[in-house]
Order: structure tokens, then sequence, then C-alpha cells
């Protein structure tokens, strides 16, 4: 019987190709795969790399490659960029910061979700706002989200949505920003404040706003043609500021109330100074309210 059972074996051994055990496929460590995915990259295989990127992160996400596999979660980023996949691009930076939270790869992610953002609002896809927010929420004193912020503003500008711009620069500039960059968000504020001009509601309260904004500007490091941008739109703002309070001055002065007329021209002279069109006008008319006022005791 015991004979019977080893040819027995050894004939099922024969039919397997031999009595040795049949060799297993060698184990990729995880530099092989890191190497395999680096090869790709190199290739301009992006989107082969970025799967291959991301496989080495989800298998390697704990233990003594995790420092690694984080690595490779911005790598399958940076390789989908690469590919103008930017939608997976973004989605590879947002596992990056659920999976691996404190990643030295972090700030370049941000960065790159700030140029995606703005690439993709170049398109006119609203993803790149989603992308764009996600970076002022998730760092919001980074230099990367002042950014964010910066990019935000000028296309609710380009929208007209002045407001929305105008919030957007403010944020820029109390970020983490140069000096010079930090003078550049303040001078878009300012610009958004002057186009706010035109909603009836806060005229005088906006020209008010703007001029204090572009007079602080003067002293700011801005460059020669934004400090003549400055000086631009001071002139607009003191010939329509001037004006604003003119054709109320007049409005009081058809209601008899001079004292009111006074008030808004004085502010002609005063706040508004240096407009050639309406100074003069605001000084003869004050000097009939006097005269009247004189003929009348």
């Amino acid at each position: 019987m015991h004979g019977r059972l080893i040819l027995l074996s050894c004939a099922l051994a024969a039919a397997c190709g031999g009595c040795r055990t049949a060799p297993r496929p060698p184990r990729v460590t995880g530099d092989a795969a890191f190497r395999r995915a680096d090869a790709l990259s190199a290739a301009g295989h992006h989107e082969a790399a970025a799967h291959a990127y991301a496989r080495f992160a989800k298998e390697f996400a704990e233990g003594g490659q995790r420092v690694r596999a984080g690595h490779a979660q911005f790598l399958c980023g940076e390789e989908y960029f690469a590919a103008r996949k930017y939608k997976l691009a973004l989605a590879a930076f947002d596992l990056l910061y659920k999976r691996f939270e404190g990643s030295a790869y972090l700030v370049r992610a941000q960065r790159r979700a700030v140029e995606i953002g703005e690439k993709l609002l170049a398109r006119g896809d609203a993803a790149g706002m989603a992308a764009l927010e996600n970076v002022t929420l998730r760092a919001p004193y980074s230099a990367a989200a002042a950014q964010a912020h910066l990019a935000l503003g000028r296309y609710y500008q380009k929208k007209g949505r002045f407001a929305d711009a105008k919030f957007e620069f403010d944020a820029a500039a109390k970020a983490r920003l140069s000096a010079e960059q930090s003078a550049q968000a303040e001078f878009e504020s300012a610009v958004a404040e002057y186009r706010l001009i035109d909603r009836p509601a806060k005229n005088l309260e906006h020209l008010a706003a703007a001029r204090l904004r572009f007079q602080r500007l003067r002293e700011r490091p801005l460059t020669a043609d934004a400090m003549r941008e400055v000086d631009a739109y001071l002139k607009a703002i003191t010939d329509l500021g001037a004006e604003r309070h003119l054709l109320i001055a007049r409005f009081h002065l058809i209601q008899a109330n001079t004292d009111a007329a006074l008030s808004h021209l004085r502010e002609v002279l005063e706040t508004y100074a240096g407009s050639s069109r309406y100074e003069p006008v605001a000084r003869e008319l004050i000097a009939r309210i006097l005269k009247a006022r004189e003929e009348q005791r």
C-alpha cells in the first residue's frame, strides 16, 4: 500500500513537470516598483506612470516606505498634470492631503493646484474655482492661498462681480506675499472698489474708500507703470467725487436747503480738491450762497 502511494505521487509530479516545487514569481519590492514608475515617466508615458505611482502609494502607504509613498502620490498628480489630465491631477493631490497628512510635498501640491485652477478657469471650467477655493481652505495663510485668492479675484473682476473680487484681493493682501505682490493685490482691490462706484446706493461710500486705497498705494513699492495707473485712477475719482457732490448740492439748492448744499460744495473743495472741471463751479456756488445770505440780513 505504501509503495502504491509513492508511485502515485511520483506520477503526479511527473505530470506537473517533475518532482520539484514550481517556482513562485518574485515579489516586487518597493524600490523596483518605484523605479518602474520612474522609467515610465522618463519615457513620456505620463498616464501609465501616474497609475504606477498610484499603485506604489496605495501598497506602501503604511510602514517603512510611507514617506516614499507620499512622494509617489504627489508624483501621480504631477504625471497627470504632464498629461494635461487636470481633474485627475487634482484628485491625486486630494488623496495626498487625505492619506499623507504632514507630507513634505503638500506645499508643492498646493502650488500646482493653483496653477491647475487657473488653467481650468481660463477654459471656462468652474472646477477651477473649486480647486482654488480648496487651496485657500486647506492652507489659508500660505503663499499658495494668496495666489489662489489673486486668481479668484481676477476671475471675478472679469465677470463683473466686483464685490467678490474685492474680497479676494483683500484676502490676498493679508496673506503671505512679498511686498511687491501685496501692493499689487491692494491695487487690484482698489480697482474693484472703484468699479463698485456705479452702484447708486453706495456711490459716495465706494468713492471715498477707493480714494483712500489709491492714496495708500502711493506709498507702496509699485512699478512705474502701476504708479501711473494709480495716479490716473485718483484723477478720475477726484473728478467723479466732485461731480457727485456737486449734483447733490444742486439738489439741495432746489429744495432751498443751503446748509446741506454748502456741506457738499465744501466736500468738492476739501476732499476732492484738484478737479479743474468742478472746483471752480463749486467755488462760484458757495460765493452765491454766501452773498444771498448777506443780502437777507
